[in-house]
């Protein structure tokens, strides 16, 4: 029990009222963690090339598209390089605000069709749930060089 200083005097208060208080922070608290972690979430932080896009290509496209190497003449490591496009897919890459018309989305996606034939990275290892959020997130953001 606790006591709680009243103007009439003091006032024990039984325990049960603040289990029921804990109880009804954590179900709100759950809920808040649970609509959180719904899809589309990543389009509430702000994604940055920079930051965020150039490490994932760092990890999955670097062997290919970035190290000197550019595999179907696209390169990877510069913004430019997305806008440019390479041989096989001609043109921009990206669609800025319109993720499903990127090629860069397209070809990542675990279903086909895929543009030029072949999931991206080649040969895996491929992208995680998270890492395709962000790239989506980039995009609808307008994919902006940041």
């Amino acid at each position: 029990m606790n006591i709680l200083a009243t103007k009439r005097g003091w006032r024990v208060r039984p325990m049960w009222i603040y289990a029921a208080a804990r109880a009804t922070l954590f179900a709100c608290g759950a809920t808040v963690a649970r609509v959180d972690a719904q899809p589309g979430a990543a389009k509430a932080a702000k994604i940055s090339f920079n930051r965020d896009i150039e490490a994932i290509f760092q990890m999955h496209c670097a062997a290919c598209h970035i190290d000197g190497i550019h595999m179907a003449n696209l390169n990877l490591g510069s913004y430019q390089g997305l806008l440019k496009g390479g041989a096989v897919l001609k043109g921009a890459v990206i669609v800025p605000g319109k993720h499903a018309k990127s090629y860069l989305w397209q070809i990542t996606q675990l279903k086909e069709p895929w543009p030029a034939e072949n999931r991206m990275p080649l040969g895996g290892p491929y992208l995680s749930a998270k890492e395709e959020a962000t790239i989506t997130a980039w995009i609808d953001q307008g994919a902006k060089n940041n």
